[in-house]
């Protein structure tokens, strides 16, 4: 099967460069056409949001040494390259020399200085004093908990938790971008830092240590509660995005109509067990292990918004494409010693910049953002292809699961000798 890595919570954004064999790397270079260009000039990087991968090479082989920042300024280097159906611009930006894919550029006039990038819009929640940090629920070493920060300091966070920590982490919901703090780093590695952590951020905080195999045991079905409280609404992801914040009541559903917009997933850590939770609008109730009984008022919830432009979660449609893949998994927590996958570990960031969640497909960069079902999925999920990885290329799709556990008993169910057949609903942008 296959192996590759992914991005943890704390790892830089990008693909893990490839292996060329020197045989290989003269078959590339046979294949490449060159063009001049006119004159040397200014670009702005126009990536939609996101950073746009520098390569040492014009080749999708070529190491990743830098990711430029969306509307930084680079100076064009005379020269492109057309190589894997992209055409290559070299730049020149203040620390190196590289390849970028030229869709990606506007041309400005030369001395146009960087546009200032856009204030993260982290969520607005109700915080303690500005000056006062808060102690979170304990994990197990490890593991995860969250909360609200209450201080504008990640040391202060840091310090008033009753456990060693390994890092913290705040979403921006607009880019989808994580800002961390690692302590004892230096200061250029954190972005999380006095002026960008705000009192009233939702922080993840990992504990140092090895986390133990979860929880196992099943989930019992509980008798409805009473509900309570006062559902909270949201600042608005990207769509396909994550938002975090306080679900002020114990009813789901009242959490997802107040939201501003169409909400695909609810999810919550239960941090002694270090299960995560979760409910899915319209999906049978057994399905659910988030409800009135599991979610507290007082929890850190994550809500993922619908991928489609007007919301709806994607329909299968005559026209869809059918085709058999290789399908394999990888997943966040180990509990299992059956299966195969990537050795666990997978909890963070992907590619897209967005945490790891149910639905999530690391494939090709050429199928980046692409939708697809899985025949025969026993989740009836739809899958967008938001990582990437060394060792996933072509056709082949790999599915993130919480636990490997989960992961195995859903492949052997619908990829049995490692294929299975997808049917796809959504080109991908490519990137």
């Amino acid at each position: 099967m296959p192996m590759r890595r992914h991005l943890s919570l704390l790892r830089v954004v990008g693909s893990r460069p490839g292996f060329v064999s020197f045989a290989a790397a003269l078959a590339m270079l046979a294949s490449l056409t060159f063009t001049t260009s006119v004159e040397a000039a200014s670009a702005r990087i126009a990536a939609d949001g996101d950073c746009l991968n520098m390569r040492q090479a014009p080749s999708l082989a070529g190491a990743v040494i830098n990711c430029i920042n969306d509307r930084a300024i680079v100076t064009i280097v005379p020269g492109t390259v057309s190589a894997d159906g992209v055409e290559w611009q070299q730049v020149r930006t203040s620390t190196a020399v590289g390849w970028v894919a030229a869709r990606y550029l506007v041309t400005v006039p030369d001395g146009t200085i960087e546009a200032p990038a856009p204030a993260p819009t982290l969520p607005v929640l109700p915080s303690a004093a500005p000056s006062t940090p808060v102690a979170f629920e304990a994990p197990p070493a490890g593991g995860m908990t969250f909360g609200l920060a209450g201080t504008t300091s990640p040391a202060a966070v840091v310090a008033a938790q009753a456990f060693p920590v390994a890092g913290l982490s705040v979403i921006d919901p607009g880019s989808q971008r994580y800002l961390t703090y690692i302590p004892g780093a230096p200061d250029f590695v954190n972005s999380l830092n006095d002026t960008t952590l705000r009192a009233d951020s939702v922080v993840m905080v990992r504990r140092a240590g090895t986390a133990p195999l979860s929880d196992t045991s099943p989930v019992a079905p509980a008798a409805s509660m009473p509900l309570t409280g006062t559902p909270r609404t949201f600042a608005s992801p990207a769509r396909g995005g994550l938002v975090l914040g306080v679900a002020g009541t114990n009813d789901v559903g009242a959490l997802i109509k107040v939201q501003p917009f169409a909400v695909d997933v609810v999810m919550a850590l239960d941090v002694p067990t270090q299960r995560w939770l979760t409910y899915i609008p319209g999906a049978p109730e057994w399905v659910s292990t988030l409800n009135s009984v599991t979610l507290r008022p007082a929890a850190v919830v994550f809500l993922r918004r619908s991928q489609a432009a007007s919301d709806p979660t994607p329909a299968v449609t005559a026209a869809a494409t059918t085709m058999r893949v290789p399908i394999t998994y990888y997943y966040c927590t180990r509990n299992s010693t059956v299966g195969a996958g990537d050795g666990g570990g997978f909890c963070g960031a992907m590619r897209n910049g967005s945490v790891v969640h149910a639905g999530a497909a690391s494939c090709d960069r050429a199928h980046f953002g692409q939708q697809f079902r899985v025949v025969g999925d026993p989740n009836n999920l739809v899958y967008t292809c938001m990582d990437t990885g060394g060792g996933v290329t072509s056709e082949h799709r790999d599915i993130w699961f919480a636990t490997s556990a989960e992961a195995y008993t859903w492949w052997r169910a619908v990829a049995p000798g490692g294929y299975g057949a997808i049917e796809v609903l959504t080109a991908g942008t490519g990137r």
